[in-house]
């Protein structure tokens, strides 16, 4: 979920799923989540819009106001609430359809915790996130994770250091340092290995409904046979 998100996809493209809400829905939204603490009618909104040029400060703004003057109790909006609402948005069709499509977004500001959570979560309903992240740099990180968290199964006591490029900085022992340097180009192979392999199965199969999960899968796998061992 959260890597969908951060891509800005609800599903693997090949399925065209979208949340298919534009900025008048969005409104409508926000007006129906704060109307409570501006005017009664939407001019306010499309003014604000015209000055902040996005609406999710808009969103921002209106839940600070919202907050303070309604003294509403801090909810806990998870990643989970988020993105099985905006697959429901996504698949609501027929009559009434923009009403419950409004409805729901309209919950999930009121369950904001805080501004930037409104401000974010409206950026991710409009695809507009901004975090310039492909399925490239995905999967680039899906590789560097797993070949992390296998070393780590494996009792590897030196790989967090390894990992950790400031650390040469500290190291003054000449031999010590170049251990050091072959541990993380032994690494950094096994990082570009796993690259190859995950790219190739994504290629293949893209879908990260069932890359990330067989990489879970196989993680815990060596897991247990470490602790078998």
């Amino acid at each position: 979920q959260i890597v969908y998100l951060t891509c800005n996809k609800l599903a693997p493209q090949f399925k065209n799923i979208e949340t298919g809400v534009g900025n008048g829905l969005i409104k409508k939204a926000i007006y129906e989540a704060y109307h409570t603490c501006i005017d009664d009618n939407m001019d306010e909104i499309n003014e604000m819009f015209k000055i902040e040029g996005e609406l999710g400060k808009v969103a921002m703004i209106l839940f600070k106001k919202y907050n303070t003057e309604t003294n509403t109790s801090v909810s806990v909006l998870s990643i989970n609430d988020v993105f099985r609402t905006f697959q429901t948005i996504s698949t609501t069709t027929g009559k009434n359809s923009q009403a419950l499509k409004i409805t729901m977004i309209a919950n999930l500001l009121q369950q904001c915790s805080n501004e930037m959570d409104a401000k974010f979560l409206i950026r991710c309903l409009e695809g507009k996130l901004r975090m310039g992240v492909a399925d490239k740099s995905i999967l680039m990180a899906l590789a560097k994770s797993f070949v992390l968290i296998s070393k780590e199964h494996q009792d590897d006591e030196d790989y967090e250091d390894v990992n950790n490029i400031n650390i040469i900085e500290e190291i003054e022992d000449g031999e010590e340092k170049k251990e050091w340097k072959r541990k993380n180009l032994e690494l950094q192979e096994e990082i570009n290995y796993a690259q190859s392999i995950i790219k190739s199965a994504f290629a293949k199969t893209p879908s990260f409904d069932i890359l990330i999960p067989a990489l879970v899968n196989e993680s815990t796998l060596m897991k247990k046979n470490r602790n078998i061992h």
